[in-house]
């Protein structure tokens, strides 16, 4: 069986409207759908589409919602309130997606806070390169470091991570592992070096307005292992530190780092959820000098709790 890709917006606008879509999206709607004459909430309905079916090479999705962690949000803005100080309150956001829910942060802090705000919104993944033929056939989509994530040859669409199972659509992966690898290798080779190329920032409407209005407010790539120097009083790390995600060995070097650039008494935001409004399991803790302190829970108990603090113990 074989499952064609999305490659119009017009198939994916029908498709969203029954339902989540399933089969790939070209990365190319991104933008379009950024530049349609839909209102701003359609676009971001279509953009989080694109996005969803779409895996990077980390194994991480981008899927998020406005709105996602409203309750939990209020608790960071009063202990982020509650922070000494008379300089910038310097906040470094972690795996924010799109950065929609970096938004609703900042919109709240905005009207609580007594200071000035600095915001980092930042992700491993903000931006791709589509590389494209002359012939309009022929796509290829590579993150920041060039890995070839997405190949689209006519409706065909295949992601190269998180493919169709072998069971359900083999027709699929039969083009994914025979004729994909032909493809790239003849483009590598410079055979047919016909492509224009064009970078797409994968980030939302209402952030890239934000970003443009407000010199306090920046998105950028940045790895969850190999974090700027800063200091910040405040990093949040919202359903990026998941158990799921990383072995427990990674999320401790990924704690010490946070740790590094807290400055000290600084606050660590950490949680995860599934939909918007959904229960967050999550918490909020002061850097100490050895480690972590436990301010607050959010609905939930915080999935990663126990090594955040064996972290304020000095274990490593």
């Amino acid at each position: 069986m074989l499952r064609l890709g999305i490659t119009t917006l017009e198939q994916l606008s029908a498709k969203a409207d029954r339902g989540p879509v399933r089969a790939a999206v070209s990365c190319q709607l991104y933008e379009e759908a950024r530049g349609s004459d839909e209102t701003p909430e359609r676009r971001q309905k279509l953009q989080s589409e694109v996005l969803r079916r779409l895996r990077f090479p980390n194994g991480t999705y981008k899927r998020t919602h406005p709105s996602r962690f409203d309750q939990f949000d209020c608790q960071v803005v009063e202990a982020s309130c509650e922070l000494a100080g008379k300089g910038p309150l310097r906040l470094l956001d972690l795996g924010v997606s799109d950065a929609t829910t970096s938004v609703d942060l900042w919109d709240r802090l905005e009207a609580k806070l007594a200071r000035e705000l600095q915001f980092v919104a930042t992700d491993k993944y903000i931006e791709i390169e589509i590389r494209s033929h002359a012939s309009g056939r022929l796509h290829f989509a590579f993150d920041s470091s060039g890995e070839l994530i997405q190949v689209r040859h006519g409706r065909f669409v295949s992601n190269c991570y998180g493919p169709e199972s072998w069971k359900r659509f083999p027709v699929n992966r039969w083009l994914l592992e025979r004729k994909v690898p032909r493809l790239v290798t003849k483009y590598r080779s410079g055979e047919d070096g016909d492509f224009s190329s064009r970078r797409v920032r994968l980030i939302g409407h209402r952030a890239l307005e934000l970003e443009r209005r407000s010199p306090g407010f920046q998105t950028g790539e940045c790895d969850l292992f190999d974090l700027p120097e800063g200091p910040f009083e405040v990093v949040r790390a919202m359903n990026i530190l998941n158990p799921g995600y990383f072995d427990e060995n990674r999320l401790k070097t990924a704690l010490n780092g946070i740790h590094r650039v807290l400055v000290p008494g600084g606050l660590l935001v950490v949680g995860a959820n599934e939909e918007a409004g959904s229960k967050v399991e999550g918490g909020v803790y002061r850097r100490s000098a050895s480690g972590f302190e436990f301010i607050s829970q959010a609905d939930g108990a915080c999935r990663i709790h126990s090594l955040i603090m064996e972290r304020a113990t000095g274990v490593s």
